[in-house]
């Protein structure tokens, strides 16, 4: 069950079942990768363990605000910051005004919010189309988009 009963390609790299199954987000972490100077804060939805949410700081090697929940509970033990991050996220995709997104990018130094195909089942198309109206686009391909944050 775990291979597949050894049907495809088998692979070492951890990332290509992301390049199989969602290009354009695997594209624009690849991007990220590539073009990020420094290390740069990345804002990405969260969701729960073991599933394909932290994909843009695990595979960019860039910080999040947070990522799986239950893994940080596990190593951390309760922390008074994870509610807060995590609110933090809602805060950046729900926005109606760019001061809202300015305010938590300032905070933890926030420097670029991915919108792609988890960030768009979560928080839904509306709230791509108001990042459009709110942020800068950095990086935008097949339907996923990386937002320049400045908030100096």
């Amino acid at each position: 069950t775990k291979s597949n009963a050894f049907r495809g390609d088998p692979t070492l790299m951890g990332d290509r079942f992301l390049e199989r199954g969602a290009q354009a987000d695997y594209r624009a972490i690849e991007w990220l990768r590539q073009n990020a100077v420094g290390r740069p804060v990345v804002v990405e939805a969260v969701g729960g363990d073991y599933t394909e949410h932290a994909r843009v700081s695990t595979f960019s090697g860039l910080p999040t605000l947070i990522g799986w929940v239950g893994h940080e509970l596990q190593w951390r033990g309760d922390r008074p910051e994870f509610g807060p991050r995590q609110q933090a996220v809602d805060q950046v995709y729900r926005a109606e005004n760019r001061d809202a997104i300015e305010r938590v990018a300032r905070l933890y130094h926030v420097k670029y919010v991915f919108f792609g195909s988890l960030e768009r089942a979560k928080y839904g198309p509306e709230a791509q189309a108001r990042l459009d109206k709110l942020l800068q686009v950095a990086y935008s391909r097949g339907g996923t988009t990386v937002y320049g944050v400045d908030a100096e």
